[in-house]
């Protein structure tokens, strides 16, 4: 079987030579050699063809110290039997330089005491240097967020779970950093899920982007009800038009919040009887006739009969106490 093999790739170089990935015949036992091979098993390497197989040993010139014992791993696994096995693996070009390489080894058969094997070769490299630029641009986004105390979501649409980072599963007590909708809506506060669901279908069904506020459920045992969460998001679209991903990255905003709710509390009410002051009183009526436009409504003004008197007799000081003590009833 193997000199029929090799007959017919001598038969067909024409053809291997065009062959899109490298195609090798190995041989050995305890070390892999290169019996003959195609052109493109080794240019990713900087090799002719000629130069790779003169070489010998495929581990010991062209993997690196670190994949050395994968490759030998992967020969040892290919000999206990006749399925394919596969690796990726770093290789040593003619340069010096490392190559990531796809290894896909298959026992080919047995002539006389020689083992030998079939290998196909794909050159993977752009693609192990596209993922560690992407890991670590990921490891500096990641840094970014702890420094700037923001944590990243990503949202695949489609599919129903969104990762999540580390602090936020510790946060809420997920046991891992990958949830679902639904439990992610799980620890928002039920007067904000609606608001927030429908933010989500708006971007999923549209390129949107923006902030949502929310109310997330505290640790009852900190003595807060809930916590204010702020939300960038954005929705990305796919190369048919449709959104494909939503990323955001989320942060506690809840001491900033009650802090604006405490001053804006503030500003709405008079400094002295802490009543409504005009403006807020307005609003208020305007918010309950449009809540409730139908039917008779009823409004009641209370005044303090002689107040001047007090004021004239007893002095201002005093007629302040009196203003408290009836807005207070």
């Amino acid at each position: 079987m193997v000199e029929d093999f090799k007959r017919m790739m001598n038969g067909n170089m024409a053809w291997l030579q065009s062959c899109p990935f490298g195609v090798a015949i190995l041989k050995g036992q305890g070390s892999l050699e290169v019996t003959m091979a195609n052109r493109i098993f080794f240019a990713p390497l900087g090799y002719s063809q000629e130069e790779g197989c003169a070489k010998g040993e495929l581990a010991s010139f062209c993997a690196t110290p670190e994949d050395r014992d994968t490759l030998r791993a992967l020969h040892e696994e290919s000999m206990q039997g006749k399925e394919p096995v596969n690796a990726e693996l770093r290789f040593i070009g003619k340069n010096g330089g490392i190559c990531w390489m796809k290894l896909c080894i298959c026992q080919l058969g047995q002539d006389g005491q020689e083992l030998y094997f079939l290998a196909a070769s794909w050159d993977i490299n752009d693609r192990k240097q596209m993922e560690d630029e992407m890991r670590l641009q990921m490891e500096r986004y990641q840094l970014i967020m702890k420094l700037v105390d923001e944590m990243p979501v990503h949202y695949e649409v489609g599919k129903d779970y969104i990762d999540i980072s580390e602090e936020m599963a510790n946060l809420h007590h997920f046991p891992s950093m990958t949830v679902t909708l639904e439990e992610l809506t799980g620890v928002i506060d039920e007067r904000d899920r609606t608001k927030f669901l429908n933010v989500v279908k708006r971007m999923k069904e549209s390129e949107a982007e923006g902030i949502i506020e929310y109310r997330v459920k505290a640790d009852p045992n900190k003595g807060k009800a809930h916590s204010w969460h702020r939300t960038h998001y954005k929705s990305i679209l796919g190369p048919n038009g449709n959104v494909t991903h939503i990323i955001g990255s989320v942060s506690n905003i809840d001491k900033e919040k009650r802090i604006y709710n405490r001053l804006q509390e503030k500003a709405r009410r008079d400094p002295m009887t802490q009543l409504l002051n005009k403006q807020a009183l307005k609003d208020e009526i305007q918010d309950f006739f449009s809540e409730k436009p139908q039917g008779i409504q009823a409004f009641m003004v209370i005044d303090i009969d002689n107040f001047k008197k007090i004021n004239d007799q007893f002095g201002h000081i005093y007629g302040d106490t009196i203003i408290k003590e009836v807005a207070e009833k």
